[in-house]
């Protein structure tokens, strides 16, 4: 039933994900963790969504949705409903998009997006069939269900190095590498599993890990892999 897209198991968004299809009554569901691929995502999740469909998204009928990441990041809102006055009105494609839902019995479709402070991290897909309920109309039935399903995610390790990455950033001033290393370095990581994960040199990795005692202002790896155990979900510092 469910099926991610390299095959792992994702439980928190597998739970997010059923939870959402299933408190509006929709056939299918799918969850897309966004990046800067020409489609929007490369990671997804899928709730009883026909295999065949994505395939013939990916075959080109990427290009012809209303609702894409890319798109759905240029409306002022944070959900948008296919069937829509916003969507009908302002997207050629429109149709061409709708007929070929209605080969799979999908009638209408709105699509979620997820944010992590002001980051856009998730996008949740809900098809409904023309059997299933209506979407409803109110929006903050909508805004209340993004925002349970943004707190959970929060504790999703994606999400939980992403925060980490952005609480390094505008706290400690690091630099994308230094977040990387002090990443690393948080799980565990030896100089040597740096530099071969980073494909970088081990001199250099004990350049950053001295930049990043300075900018830390720690002693130690330990200290470095304490305080950002400490960063918690919300970005900040525990006392």
């Amino acid at each position: 039933m469910n099926d991610a897209a390299a095959g792992l198991h994702d439980p928190i968004s597998e739970r997010a994900l059923s939870f959402a299809r299933n408190s509006i009554g929709a056939s299918f569901a799918a969850l897309f963790w966004i990046d800067a691929s020409d489609v929007g995502f490369t990671d997804f999740i899928l709730l009883d969504l026909p295999k065949k469909l994505m395939s013939g998204y990916f075959a080109g009928m990427s290009n012809f949705d209303p609702l894409s990441i890319k798109n759905t990041l240029n409306y002022e809102r944070r959900f948008v409903t296919l069937q829509s006055d916003v969507v009908r009105d302002n997207c050629p494609s429109y149709d061409h998009y709708q007929r070929f839902l209605v080969e799979y019995d999908i009638e209408d479709e709105v699509d979620m997006l997820l944010f992590a402070g002001s980051q856009p991290i998730a996008s949740i897909a809900l098809h409904r069939r023309p059997s299933d309920p209506a979407f409803t109309k109110d929006e903050g039935y909508w805004f209340n269900l993004q925002s349970y399903l943004e707190f959970n995610l929060q504790f999703h390790p994606r999400v939980r190095a992403w925060l980490l990455s952005d609480a390094l950033e505008k706290r400690f001033g690091l630099s994308p590498r230094e977040q990387e290393v002090a990443l690393l370095v948080s799980n565990g990581a030896s100089n040597c599993d740096i530099a071969e994960l980073l494909g970088i040199k081990v001199g250099t990795v004990k350049t950053h890990i001295i930049n990043l005692l300075d900018k830390l202002g720690v002693t130690s790896r330990y200290r470095i892999m304490a305080l950002c155990r400490n960063i918690d979900v919300i970005g900040t510092t525990r006392a």
